[in-house]
């Protein structure tokens, strides 16, 4: 992370939380463009936790869904 990436609160910017989600979106469904995205931030990122990412693609109708957590 850089200094940059952390708001007054030390707390990580959401922009950059999406950004990790985007790098997701690039591995698991190469090629495809989102057509629309939901967000639930649940809690605050501080410098210094520990972070997993986690992801499933899911069929739904006609649409790949990617759930990352």
């Amino acid at each position: 992370m850089r200094t940059s990436d952390f708001d007054v609160l030390d707390h990580v910017n959401n922009a950059r939380s999406l950004e990790a989600v985007e790098d997701e979106l690039v591995r698991c469904l190469p090629g495809r463009v989102p057509l629309r995205a939901r967000i639930e931030y649940r809690g605050t990122l501080e410098r210094g936790d520990e972070v997993a990412l986690a992801s499933t693609v899911d069929r739904e109708g006609d649409d790949d869904v990617l759930t990352v957590w």
